[in-house]
């Protein structure tokens, strides 16, 4: 019965923390320094209509004991105002890792897990629910076609047989950016094999992600042996391999750190960190 109303999503990993309670609370005129008039809340603005919180886990936990007063109290106020306004809208939310495990970890409040877990509701990884491959990949050639301002009439079948048996480490998003890679350079009316770099797009073919990430990694470990930096200490040997695994895992989600932290199953703050220990490894 919402499905007509507003539906305003938060991608909670993309807004800084310390601008997402403005975001999702809104203030009033001089709330601070440059609050120069009112602005309306993401909770406000989806009036009685739907509020998606994507990637919740990346929400700070000040912000997470803001929410779960909303939740509880089913209203919240504007930063800067003691007027309270009542929460009219639905709260959906979703994470890319399991908020039970980061509530044992310390990284989710666990009063706030059980308030938002009244259904639950779990999406299988791509690679588990190939029969929706083909609807997908025709509506992201639908959008490819409109964003690029081409059109492609359709998909080989034989394209659609690659895709389905390839693991699509990198999910929805992989699938959605192979697409739009070959709209955008296919010379031709309908997507073939042709139109895929498939060094690039993973080597769609019958192999394992897992095992050819793993023959990667021991090709890269007998290098290091072989070049005698087998007299390195362990843990240099270690870095170097792990600092190729992170690389791995962001080409084959292209460059998108949240997918790549899940596939590696380690939180984003963990991988952020890595690759500025890789940085401050090159200067």
């Amino acid at each position: 019965d919402r499905k007509a109303r507003p539906f305003v999503a938060v991608n909670c990993a993309a807004i800084p923390a310390s601008l997402l309670e403005n975001e999702l609370f809104g203030h009033v005129k001089g709330a601070f320094t440059d609050a120069g008039r009112n602005h309306i809340g993401r909770l406000e603005a989806a009036g009685s209509g739907t509020v998606f919180l994507d990637e919740i886990a990346e929400m700070p936990m000040t912000v997470q004991s803001k929410l779960l007063r909303v939740l509880q109290e089913k209203s919240f106020e504007p930063v800067g105002s003691n007027e309270s306004r009542a929460l009219k809208a639905r709260i959906v939310s979703a994470s890319n890792r399991d908020l039970k495990n980061e509530t044992a970890a310390g990284n989710f409040r666990d009063d706030l897990y059980h308030r938002l877990n009244l259904v639950h509701l779990e999406i299988p990884p791509l690679r588990k629910r190939t029969g929706d491959i083909p609807e997908l990949a025709h509506y992201f050639l639908e959008q490819a076609n409109s964003d690029i301002g081409k059109s492609l009439s359709g998909i080989d079948d034989d394209v659609l047989g690659l895709f389905k048996k390839y693991s699509w480490p990198g999910n929805v998003r992989e699938l959605e950016h192979c697409i739009h890679r070959a709209v955008l350079t296919s010379p031709g009316s309908v997507l073939s094999s042709h139109d895929f770099d498939l060094a690039t797009d993973g080597d769609l073919d019958h192999s394992d992600t897992s095992q050819d990430t793993g023959t990667v990694l021991r090709g890269r470990l007998r290098q290091l042996l072989e070049s005698g930096s087998g007299d390195a200490p362990y843990a240099k040997i270690v870095a170097a391999v792990e600092r190729d695994l992170v690389q791995i895992a962001l080409d084959a989600c292209d460059g998108n750190q949240v997918a790549a932290a899940k596939m590696l199953g380690i939180n984003r703050t963990t991988l952020r960190r890595k690759l500025a220990s890789e940085d401050n490894a090159k200067e």
